[in-house]
């Protein structure tokens, strides 16, 4: 081997050593697969950007990287089908491996199936059974009905959903949760201010009363 040969192999080995090097230094944004740890119960609100999904796990130890996942849900189209509750999901995952898991329904803890024409009474009852509801108070004074200008009640304030509550929610924040996403799903149908002549209100008589002509 001449002087060049010599010389040309020194500079890559000495690349290939600072490739290496860096290799090890750097931080991996991701757990790989055999990195699993504990199942944890970890809580989405409902309305929850992805940027807060992947902060929130991110520090409960599920993922590595936020910004990983971030991308990973911007890529993903399915991922925008993560549900709000509560979700059974394993530690130290790989990103692709979190949301598979959020996206498992049967990783939804205690879910709670509000159908359509059901009454208040109906969804109470259905609650007051739920092992996540806390049976230490079921007072409801403090709930705001959807339309409490015109009525106090709480009947057909409810929006008929999948929901899935965290350990000791009380009955209220459940109930609450339920009126809020009525107004949001109501805004978003551009129904939130009335259509025509028909208030806001009566339209959710009108469909109420459809509801039942049709049970």
């Amino acid at each position: 081997m001449n002087q060049q040969q010599k010389r040309i192999s020194a500079i890559l080995i000495a690349v290939l050593l600072i490739v290496i090097g860096f290799i090890r230094l750097s931080p991996q944004d991701d757990y790989g697969s055999k990195d699993s740890g504990s199942t944890i119960e970890f809580q989405i609100a409902d309305g929850e950007l992805g940027s807060t999904i992947a902060s929130n796990l991110e520090a409960a130890g599920v993922i590595k990287s936020a910004k990983k996942f971030v991308e990973e849900f911007t890529k993903d189209s399915a991922a925008k089908g993560i549900s709000p509750g509560s979700h059974s999901i394993q530690t130290r995952i790989p990103v692709k491996t979190a949301i598979i898991q959020l996206l498992d329904p049967k990783r939804l803890n205690n879910v709670v199936v509000v159908k359509e024409g059901s009454t208040f009474s109906d969804v109470v009852a259905i609650l007051k059974k739920n092992d996540h509801i806390s049976r230490a108070n079921f007072d409801l004074s403090g709930v705001t009905a959807l339309y409490p200008k015109i009525s106090k009640s709480l009947e057909g304030s409810l929006f008929p959903a999948h929901y899935s509550f965290e350990s000791n929610t009380s009955l209220a924040d459940a109930i609450s949760t339920m009126v809020d996403k009525a107004k949001s799903e109501y805004a978003a149908l551009g129904i939130a201010a009335g259509l025509g002549k028909y208030s806001s209100y009566d339209l959710l008589k009108i469909a109420s009363m459809v509801q039942v002509e049709g049970d």
